[in-house]
């Protein structure tokens, strides 16, 4: 099944000097900053991107095993959901 990865339009964003990136939820009024490998995920979800898709993308970009990745890429993509950041669709 493939998981399908989309940004919350009501969520506006910041790059910042060091790398990082600064969020504003609107529905929620929170603030959220994230560290680089959290900026890399959200810049690869500027268009609707595929699990699958983030981990490839990133496994040039780290050096880390597949199965790593995968399993930090899965915990963050469930954290982003929760502070309604993303959405996570399961398709066929």
């Amino acid at each position: 099944m493939t998981v399908l990865v989309k940004r919350n339009p009501r969520v506006l964003s910041s790059a910042l000097p060091d790398g990082h990136t600064a969020l504003l939820v609107i529905e929620t009024g929170r603030y959220v900053t994230f560290d680089a490998t959290a900026t890399a995920i959200w810049n690869l979800t500027e268009q609707p991107i595929t699990k699958d898709g983030i981990v490839s993308s990133l496994l040039a970009e780290f050096d880390v095993t597949p199965e790593r990745l995968e399993e930090d890429v899965a915990h963050a993509l469930a954290a982003l959901e929760d502070k309604r950041i993303v959405t996570l669709t399961e398709e066929a």
